[in-house]
C-alpha cells in the first residue's frame, strides 16, 4: 500500500511545525493509551487476587479500572484516527474511480471531524451535569468518567483536519487514505 501514498505529501507533512505538534499529540495519546491499559490489568490482577486469595477485594478497583479503560479506548481511538487505522470501508474505496475516490474520502474525512465536535461536544456537557456527584468506591468525581470522552472528540477533530489538509494537497490521482 505504501506505493499509493503520495511521498511528496508525506516529506511535507514532516515539516510542517503544525503537523509536528499533531505528531507529538498523536505519539502521547498511544502512550496514555498503552499505560493505561497496562495500570487496568495491574489493577484488575490486584482485584482477582484480593478477592479470590485474601477474601478483601479493593472497593475503589473496579470504578478506576472503568475509568482507565474509557481513557485507553477512547484516546486510543483518536489516535487510529491520524492512521487511518479506524474502521472503513475500503474495498467501497478501491473499486471506485481514483477521481471520486479522492471526494469521498475528504467527505468522510469531514464527517468523522464533526463527530470529533459532537464528542468534545457532548462530553463537555457530560462531565458539567456529573462533575458534584462522586463514585462509588472512589473519591471521584463521576464527571471523570466523561473527560477521555472529550479528549478523544479533540484528537479526532484535529486528525480529521490533518486528513482533509492532506487530501486538498494530494494531487488528482494520488491518494492520502491509504496512510
Amino acid at each position: 500500500m505504501d506505493t499509493l501514498i503520495n511521498q511528496n505529501v508525506r516529506e511535507e507533512a514532516k515539516s510542517s511545525g503544525f503537523r509536528l505538534v499533531l505528531q507529538l499529540l498523536c505519539d502521547t495519546a498511544q502512550w496514555v493509551s498503552r499505560l493505561c491499559l497496562l495500570m487496568m490489568t495491574i489493577i484488575i490482577g490486584w482485584q482477582v487476587f484480593a478477592r479470590y486469595v485474601l477474601n478483601a477485594s479493593p472497593s475503589w478497583s473496579e470504578t478506576t479500572s472503568i475509568s482507565l479503560m474509557g481513557w485507553f479506548v477512547l484516546v486510543g481511538a483518536g489516535a487510529a484516527v491520524r492512521y487511518r487505522d479506524h474502521l472503513g470501508f475500503t474495498v467501497g474505496l478501491l473499486l471506485m474511480p481514483a477521481s471520486v475516490r479522492r471526494w469521498v474520502v475528504l467527505c468522510g474525512d469531514l464527517l468523522v471531524a464533526l463527530f470529533g465536535i459532537g464528542m468534545f461536544v457532548f462530553g463537555l456537557d457530560l462531565i458539567r451535569g456529573t462533575w458534584n456527584v462522586l463514585m462509588p468506591g472512589s473519591f471521584l468525581p463521576q464527571g471523570a468518567h466523561y473527560v477521555p470522552l472529550s479528549v478523544s472528540g479533540v484528537l479526532i477533530f484535529l486528525f480529521s483536519l490533518e486528513n482533509v489538509v492532506e487530501g486538498l494537497q494530494a494531487k488528482a490521482g494520488e491518494t492520502t487514505w491509504s496512510k
